[in-house]
């Protein structure tokens, strides 16, 4: 939920805090190696951010009980526009980090559709 992002920057203050203490580097989200450099593929910061979040939630628990996250999601735009004026790119993906494995029901690798199958697939709408 959206609201949920104010956790996102206490959690990122937070962590700034208790890696100036321990007089640690705060990681950073850096960019790919063959892709456009305003992409920062490499989420390092954002990860830490997420996991120094859980832990704070964790640990706020065992003092009053919090319900906790079980999934994380998150939308990420990269690559060039799809097309002219568009504001959906081409490596434009969401991932979905699941927390409490109770909930994985099942999983399933989507199949990928050439041009012919893609065609066919939009004469039938």
């Amino acid at each position: 939920m959206r609201e949920n992002l104010e956790y996102l920057s206490v959690a990122y203050s937070d962590l700034r805090r208790v890696q100036s203490l321990a007089k640690s580097k705060l990681p950073s989200n850096k960019d790919g190696r063959r892709l456009p450099k305003r992409d920062k593929v490499l989420r390092f910061l954002d990860c830490a951010v997420i996991t120094h979040l859980h832990h704070m939630v964790a640990d706020a628990i065992a003092e009053n009980p919090l319900p906790r996250f079980d999934t994380v999601r998150g939308l990420f735009e990269e690559g060039e526009p799809a097309f002219a004026g568009a504001r959906f790119y081409r490596r434009t993906h969401t991932q979905i980090a699941v927390l409490n494995q109770r909930l994985i029901r099942g999983v399933f690798r989507p199949r990928s559709l050439d041009r012919q199958s893609l065609d066919q697939a939009m004469s039938r709408s």
